[in-house]
Order: structure tokens, then C-alpha cells, then sequence
């Protein structure tokens, strides 16, 4: 196979950087390549080449962990690549278990899932030893290097099981692939996206809503009253890729182009609903189904066919329904278009699915001479859309680890187990409703015959990068349907303020007691067969100018449903054997530490919303030479450390900033307090619930504070009296560290 540019490049870097990290130990390597790049051939060479390079007589088994089946999938490409090779193998599981150990030049291909769980084959206990465990102790003992892969690493890894798998195979160097990497590595490989468009690997552009401002012009997007902008949409994205097939046709190509149609995440029986409704849309109004196989269907609770075949130019499949399934580990290059009905709230096109139809089709052919071949369609009916790395729903990019002692280290801590009513109740929910609209005259309030609902689309606009933020611009188009209807109600009772109530069941109720109000007061029946009074119902509480009277009684009427509840707490949880969580995440929105962190014990550790003394103490236990080490506490859950004090005569859990070992081996418990934290209510019986678990258990420390402006390590003073005279500024004593 001859290998473009850019992946020869890719390859040579790998080898490079790999060697580098190899000789240090386990390290990780980043590559970062675009979907539709050949990541898979990349990898493939660079293993065909680290083994032929080397010299040193290491040799090297592989592991190659991917989620879902895409494990399968490599290993067919790889051993495609391979045909030839007589030096490397292609492996699963089953071809391991009788020799119990991975060969030299042997690639084990695995699916992530099934050794990410505890109970599987891979890792289950036999015999008093772990399958997995063996196998990597056989392999390293003769004197193997491991070297493992984890495709699509974004939706791989992260959870406390995959990062013991990690742990228990120790490879030499860990190589993470994806087009959207979480993280950094210790080194990285890039491959730009530019590149692999220069090389006609992917498509050029992609646009979304072609052709809007003339279907809006046309008033062809307006729909009756039994089709919805779901139909409408759905017919102008066919149009399409009718029109796409001609032009392959017309190129002397045999391409049947692939539909996308993306179904909204949502409560099961509203999935099986509007799958219903796209099913019927297509089937009688186009003509395409399961029965006549222009149809298929992605789905759980849908029967799984063959889709080997799916990915043929000429199959007759011209449809694909889908959720999120074909986000990883998915090739099909003749999709080429894409309708999102994406219902709740801003819709979010993942890069992962978007990168599915960038493909194309005959890479060794390149550009094709007609651009509308060479570009992606996007089409949606929703008007609030965002292009993101919809990963860190999943995961979170960025990950932690407790250093060895720290995780050795077991205190007595405390938690608060709290049993509250999370769903709204339509018997205690609909007196309050009915009382405070009442009371704050919302009926003089509202227009009770406003104008019908508009609906948006977004405006044409081609893009060049996935990796961008749609222009918001948008028009309206008129007369919503009753399905468009029911979904603009939808979202409206989702974006709701309704705190811990927030609870998919919650909606029934306030949507019941909504009908019965305007039924009661306006003689409006939501259940009357034409739909006429329903659908005026929803126009009413939606309508822009009402919608925010409708948000500012439900805020209040929530106020005093949360009063009415009952909430029954348990007496504080004392856990004896508390320890700290081994791994962590941190979220996008987290920021490293400048300078770097030598004495943190969560080595990776990122930080959100610290208040300035924080950062300063952490600052100063940095440099101080008697510190060994430091651990930052959460402030919340049985997850994190915590003491016990009483405030209004009720105990409860106070979680201590930081838990400082020093090199003398002493451990130190410190909170740290200035201005209005130290002023606080409960800073006193904090202070006296830490300083009676300090006594109790004979470590050291109390609240600390530091009144300079410059935070100097000399005026770190820590509290050593009782609670009430905790603004006074004796029994302050200096913090000698």
C-alpha cells in the first residue's frame, strides 16, 4: 500500500519520539489524527518499522485495546496490511489462552469494554491469580518490551477499572489515538487536517442547511397541521442526496450516496416515539423502509443486521438511523449527509459523528472535478446548534493519580448520607401552582392570545474545520406543527430552574397541572379531539414575551414546594478506614498549577475556583522543605475527608482544605480562612471540630490564616482556642513548616 505524505510523516515522527520514550519507560505518546486520515494504516506502519529498526534485541508485544468492536476492525485492516509479513501477528484473546503469554511481534487485539469490566474472562480470578495478570508477568519475563495501543482513547479510558488494567500491564510506552485527544502526553504527533484535505482524503467542506434562505424565500419549509419541520427537513435532506446521486452518476461513478438521521437523546418512550415518527415519515412519504431495504436502523430494541455490507458504493441502503452509535469505529465513506433532530436544548454535533461524513469515497481518486462531491450536508430543524468535542459528557480530558503512601493512608472521616424526594409530587405540586398564580396575577400578566410560534433554522454557511462554533444566525419560519409544538414544550419544561427536583419524571406533573390550570381559568381542554385548545395552550406559555412569567412563577412555586417536602437526613456516616480515591479527573475548565507541582500527592492535579488563600498556602507548602507531601480535599461526599462539629446543635460534616505529611512523618490537618470565611457562622465550630479530631488522634494543625498583603511564609499563623474566639488575635499561634 502506498502510504500518502502526511502518513509517512506521521510514521517518522512516531519512530522518533517513540524510541525517545522507550528508552526512559513508561510514557505515553499522543497521536492526534483527523478522522478519514488512516490513522489505523499509520499505526500499522509504524509497528512494520519499530520492528524492523530495531536493533537492541528487545523485541516487542503489542496490546491494542478500542472500544466497542472496533478492535475487530483494526485487527482486519491490520492483517490486510500485513498479508505479506511473516513476522507479524495478528491475535485475540482465544489465540493466547493455551500459551498464556503475548510473542514476540504479536499484536493482542482487545475490546475495551470487555477488560475494562471486573467480570469478564480477561480478568477473571482462576486459580488464585488473575488471567491478564499472568499473561503480562509470562510476556515481560522473557524479556519483551510492551507497547500498548488504545484507539479512540477519548472513549476509552478514565474510570477507575481501565486505569488499573493500565496499571496491572505497565507497558514501556502507551500510544493514545484519537482525532479528539484529551489530553497531552508526554509527547504528541499531529496530524494536520489541512494535510490530509490536500491529499483527497476528506472531503473539502461541509455545509450547513444548504439552500435555507431560498427554501425560507419559498415558504416550502411551512408546514400543515399533521406534518411537523421534521418531515420538511427530512425531505429536503433526500432531495439531496438524490441530487448527489445523479452527479456521481454523471462522474461515471457507482455511488449510492448514505442519509444520515440523527434521533434526539430522550426519556425510552419518547426515543420510541419520534423513531416512530421517522420511520413513518420515510416509509410513507418516500418510500424507503426496513421491508423494501432502503432502510436501516442503528438502535437498541431494533433487530441488528449484517452492516458489513452497508459500507458497499452500490448498496441499496439509502437511509441510516442512528443516536450515537456510530460516533467511534464507524467507516462508511459514501455518507455524506447528516439530519440532526436533536429536541432538547442546544443541539450538539459531536466532532466524532460529524467526521463520519467527511470522508471520501475514493481516496486513491482524490477531489472529484464537481465541489458539491468534494463537500458534507448538515441539515437541522433546530435552531440553537454547537460544534464541540461532545466527549466530556463521557470522561473528563484530564486525569490524576494518588502517589503510592498517599493512597496507603487511612483516617477516620465522616459523610452525610441525605435521602431527598428528587421528584415532583402532582398532589403537593398543583394547590402551590394554583395559589401563587394567583396570588401574583399571572393571568393580567400574560398575552392569553399571542401571536402563533415561529420556528428557526440556521442560515446557510460552509465550514472548512469541524472544530469550529456554528454562526448562530437564523430566520423564522412560521406555523409550527403539533409535533413542533409538543417538542418546543419539551424544552421549555427541561430548561426549567427546578434545583434537586430536576428529575425526568418531574415534567408529567408540571405539564398536568399547566393543563389543568388552563382549563380551570381559560376553559381551555387540552384532551378536546381536534387539538385546537392544546395546541393554543402551548402557544400561550411559550410565547416569548409570557415564557419568562411562566420561569419566575415556577422559580417561586418551587421555593415553597421545597419547603413543604419532607427531607429526612441520617446522623453522620463514620467511615473508620477512610481513604483517598487512587485516580482523578479533571474537567476542561480545570487549570494547571504555574509552576508545576512537586509536593502535590494527586500528581496531574488541576484546580477550579480556589479562593486566593488557598493558592497562596499551596504556594507555601511548595516551598517549604519540611513538607513531604500535601493532598487538596474536596468539599463535598463520602469521597472526601471530613471531621465532625456541631453548629445549632445538629452535627455535621466539615471538609479540611488540606492533609500536609511531613518529612518527619507527622500529619497536618489545615483549613485555610480570611475575610468573610473567617467571620463566617460556623468558622468557630469548625475550628473546635478540628481541633478535637486533632487532639483525639494526636496529628497537628487547626485553621490557618496569613493577614499580610504579600502572604509571606512567616505570617502563616494556624488557631489553637476555642471556637468563639476565633476573630480575636490571640491563641494564633506561627505555622512553623
Amino acid at each position: 500500500m502506498q502510504l500518502k505524505n502526511y502518513q509517512i510523516s506521521a510514521v517518522n515522527g512516531l519512530i522518533e519520539k517513540s524510541k525517545n520514550l522507550l528508552e526512559i519507560g513508561n510514557k505515553s505518546l499522543i497521536l492526534k489524527s483527523p478522522t478519514g486520515s488512516g490513522k489505523t494504516i499509520i499505526l500499522a506502519e509504524f509497528i512494520q518499522r519499530l520492528i524492523k529498526d530495531d536493533t537492541s534485541n528487545n523485541m516487542f508485544s503489542f496490546v491494542w485495546f478500542a472500544p466497542r468492536k472496533l478492535h475487530t476492525q483494526s485487527k482486519e485492516k491490520l492483517e490486510k496490511y500485513f498479508k505479506y509479513s511473516k513476522t507479524i501477528k495478528c491475535s485475540f484473546w482465544a489465540n493466547l489462552i493455551n500459551k498464556k503469554k503475548i510473542s514476540s511481534n504479536e499484536i493482542f487485539f482487545c475490546n475495551w469494554p470487555s477488560i475494562n469490566s471486573s467480570k469478564n474472562n480477561i480478568r477473571e480470578e482462576r486459580e488464585g491469580e488473575i488471567f491478564i495478570d499472568k499473561f503480562i508477568e509470562n510476556t515481560k519475563a522473557e524479556g519483551r518490551k510492551i507497547i500498548l495501543i488504545i484507539d479512540e482513547v477519548h472513549d476509552s479510558v478514565g474510570t477507575d477499572n481501565s486505569n488499573t488494567v493500565i496499571d496491572i500491564i505497565s507497558p514501556n510506552l502507551t500510544i493514545e489515538v484519537s482525532a479528539t485527544p484529551s489530553r497531552d502526553g508526554d509527547d504528541r504527533e499531529t496530524v494536520q487536517l489541512e494535510h490530509v484535505k490536500s491529499e483527497g482524503m476528506i472531503k473539502k467542506q461541509w455545509i450547513i442547511n444548504p439552500d435555507s434562505k431560498n427554501i425560507i424565500n419559498k415558504r416550502s419549509f411551512k408546514t400543515e397541521l399533521d406534518k411537523s419541520s421534521d418531515a420538511e427537513i427530512i425531505k429536503i435532506a433526500l432531495d439531496k442526496r438524490k441530487f448527489l446521486f445523479d452527479l456521481y452518476k454523471k462522474n461515471g461513478v457507482n455511488i449510492n450516496p448514505l442519509l444520515l438521521i440523527q434521533l434526539p437523546t430522550k426519556p425510552p418512550n419518547e426515543e420510541d416515539r419520534i423513531k416512530g415518527e421517522v420511520k413513518k415519515i420515510l416509509k410513507e412519504n418516500h418510500n424507503i423502509s426496513l421491508d423494501n431495504n432502503k432502510l436501516e436502523v442503528l438502535l437498541s430494541g431494533e433487530p441488528r443486521r449484517e452492516l458489513k455490507n452497508l459500507k458497499k458504493f452500490d448498496n441499496e441502503v439509502e437511509v441510516l438511523i442512528f443516536k450515537q452509535s456510530i460516533a467511534l469505529g464507524w467507516d462508511c465513506p459514501r455518507a455524506q449527509i447528516i439530519v440532526t433532530l436533536r429536541h432538547w436544548n442546544n443541539v450538539t454535533f459531536s466532532i466524532q459523528v460529524l467526521g463520519r461524513i467527511m470522508r471520501m469515497p475514493q481516496p486513491e481518486v482524490g477531489h472529484y472535478d464537481d465541489e458539491e462531491l468534494n463537500t458534507s450536508y448538515v441539515y437541522t430543524n433546530n435552531a440553537s446548534n454547537e460544534i464541540k468535542e461532545n466527549l466530556l459528557e463521557l470522561m473528563a480530558p484530564h486525569n490524576g493519580k494518588l502517589i503510592n503512601e498517599a493512597s496507603k493512608l487511612k483516617l477516620s472521616s465522616f459523610f452525610k448520607k441525605r435521602f431527598r424526594q428528587t421528584r415532583i409530587k402532582k398532589k403537593i405540586f398543583k394547590p402551590i401552582f394554583f395559589n401563587i398564580a394567583s396570588k401574583n396575577k399571572i393571568l393580567e400578566k400574560i398575552d392569553t392570545n399571542p401571536p402563533p410560534l415561529e420556528r428557526q433554522i440556521l442560515i446557510e454557511k460552509s465550514y472548512s474545520s469541524v472544530e469550529v462554533e456554528l454562526d448562530q444566525t437564523t430566520e423564522s419560519i412560521l406555523d409550527l406543527s403539533l409535533n413542533d409544538l409538543q417538542v418546543t414544550f419539551d424544552a421549555f419544561l427541561r430548561n426549567l430552574e427546578l434545583n434537586e427536583f430536576k428529575d425526568v419524571q418531574s415534567y408529567y406533573p408540571i405539564a398536568q397541572t399547566f393543563y389543568d390550570f388552563f382549563k380551570e381559568n381559560l376553559n381551555l381542554n387540552y384532551e378536546n379531539e381536534n387539538k385546537s385548545d392544546y395546541k393554543k395552550i402551548i402557544n400561550i406559555i411559550c410565547d416569548n414575551s409570557n415564557k419568562i412569567h411562566f420561569e419566575r412563577l415556577i422559580s417561586e412555586i418551587m421555593s415553597e414546594y421545597k419547603n413543604q417536602i419532607e427531607y429526612k437526613e441520617n446522623e453522620l456516616v463514620n467511615i473508620k478506614d477512610f481513604q483517598f480515591q487512587k485516580n482523578y479527573v479533571f474537567t476542561n475548565d480545570t487549570e494547571p498549577f504555574n509552576p508545576e507541582l512537586k509536593k502535590c500527592a494527586v500528581k496531574g492535579y488541576r484546580y477550579k475556583n480556589l479562593y486566593n488563600t488557598e493558592q497562596k498556602f499551596i504556594s507555601f507548602l511548595e516551598r517549604s522543605p519540611k513538607v513531604s507531601w500535601w493532598i487538596k480535599n474536596g468539599d463535598s461526599g463520602k469521597n472526601n475527608f471530613a471531621v465532625s462539629y456541631i453548629l445549632n446543635k445538629k452535627e455535621e460534616p466539615f471538609y479540611v482544605d488540606f492533609i500536609v505529611k511531613l518529612k518527619s512523618g507527622k500529619l497536618g490537618f489545615f483549613d485555610t480562612k480570611g475575610g468573610f470565611t473567617l467571620e463566617s457562622v460556623d468558622a468557630g465550630p469548625k475550628s473546635d471540630g478540628l481541633i478535637k479530631y486533632i487532639k483525639k488522634y494526636k496529628y497537628f494543625g487547626g485553621v490557618v490564616k496569613n493577614e499580610n498583603d504579600n502572604y509571606s511564609d512567616a505570617a502563616w499563623k494556624y488557631y489553637v482556642g476555642q471556637g468563639l474566639e476565633i476573630n480575636n488575635n490571640k491563641n494564633w499561634k506561627p505555622l512553623d513548616l
